[in-house]
């Protein structure tokens, strides 16, 4: 078994975290696993997300099982796999190289264009005889096999970012994928020829979650730059003058108010 840590720190600190290929089914969050006749096998199940990647045009993946805090992975090599029809994995563990502990499958997965780094939920394998060496961790292994919580972020690397730009007349209610295009606001023009409001796009219905959802529907919207220059010129028009109609305050001017006794009886009475 191969540690790789060192090699997947760097490959995280060069990624930037966008949007990945796949949305994990399998394992649950927090599913246990017993070991029995000296093995473990943990099924991984995953989904197109419908991103810009797709999982169908991978060369090859990588399946690690890992464990430890998303601070500090710890992972180890299962299988490198070139099948990349299928849409699920299972893992054959041995219970001799792995103790008890929460853990979690790391797929690093290699397109023509550039990678993707992808973790499933964590899990619990219990019934494990491995030993504390497994792992060449800088932390107290019995603090990374207890780690909880979500799993670490995917990352990609690489890929095609060039745009088609007939993506940006495509409604955006119509639009599917991690990455959306809105339009961009065009140059105002010099008179106004509407003489009511009228809807550019039809309504649409949404539905709320009720529950939290592993990742979003969309990672980033993209919106064209102008296709026209503003241009803009200084105020001409002359400073306006102080106003000279101030009086000193001997001229102040002052006035007695007065009413009559009929006015001040109504005033109370109303």
């Amino acid at each position: 078994m191969q540690n790789q840590l060192i090699f997947l720190i760097s490959i995280l600190i060069s990624a930037v975290a966008v949007m990945a290929d796949m949305e994990f089914t399998a394992p649950k969050a927090g599913k246990t696993f017993t070991a029995s006749g000296g093995k473990v096998s943990v099924e991984i199940k995953w989904d197109d997300d419908g991103s810009d990647l797709n999982f169908k045009d991978i060369e090859k993946y990588i399946v690690s099982l890992c464990t430890g805090p998303n601070d500090d992975i710890e992972c180890t090599t299962i299988e490198q796999v070139t099948d990349s029809t299928k849409k699920s994995y299972t893992a054959s563990i041995d219970a001799s190289e792995f103790p008890n502990g929460y853990y979690y499958f790391q797929m690093y997965n290699t397109y023509d264009s550039g990678t993707s780094i992808l973790y499933t939920d964590r899990f619990q394998l219990k019934g494990m005889d491995g030993g504390s060496k497994t792992f060449g961790s800088t932390m107290s292994l019995s603090v990374a096999l207890t780690a909880t919580g979500d799993a670490p972020a995917a990352a990609t690397q690489g890929g095609d970012t060039s745009v088609d730009s007939r993506s940006f007349s495509i409604s955006y209610t119509k639009q599917t994928g991690k990455t959306r295009y809105a339009p961009m606001q065009t140059q105002p023009g010099s008179t106004i020829t509407h003489k009511s409001m009228t809807r550019r796009f039809a309504t649409s219905s949404y539905s709320a979650y009720s529950t939290y959802k592993k990742s979003p529907n969309v990672m980033t919207t993209l919106t064209p730059g102008w296709d026209y220059t503003p241009a803009s010129k200084p105020n001409y028009a002359t400073v306006a003058p102080y106003p000279n109609t101030a009086y000193p305050a001997s001229e102040i001017i002052t006035a007695t108010a007065s009413l009559t006794s009929a006015a001040k009886k109504r005033r109370w009475l109303d």
